[in-house]
């Protein structure tokens, strides 16, 4: 990866990656189309929506890179940049410019919706 403060971990078999403020905004800066998922491990709603999330990301390989941050690393002040209000919360960066929260989320298909939404601007 070569980010600064990518903490690598696995859950349930899977590889993941949280990134830290710093490795994020130079991921941001790439001006590729990022999912960021902002989460704690402590929050039961977060823990539902990550089937949701990996089930999504094989769908967007090479299309959108998908963020895990935890939000328990990083500052309220950027969590807020983000306009996170509650957890779990999943935005999009399409050109270096944040998108507005994803505001349902369900299912798999509402996740994507929102995807394919700023996706196509």
């Amino acid at each position: 990866m070569g980010f600064v403060g990518v903490v690598v971990f696995v859950r349930e078999g899977i590889i993941m990656y949280k990134y830290t403020e710093q490795a994020l905004k130079e991921l941001i800066e790439k001006m590729e189309p990022v999912l960021v998922v902002a989460h704690t491990d402590w929050c039961s709603s977060c823990r539902r929506i990550v089937p949701f999330v990996q089930q999504l990301e094989a769908n967007y390989k090479n299309k959108v890179t998908f963020v895990d941050i935890d939000a328990d690393l990083v500052s309220d002040k950027y969590i807020q940049e983000f306009g996170v209000d509650e957890l779990p919360a999943i935005n999009m960066v399409v050109n270096g410019i944040i998108c507005p929260p994803c505001k349902t989320l369900d299912t798999p298909e509402d996740i994507n919706k929102y995807i394919m939404e700023n996706l196509n601007g």
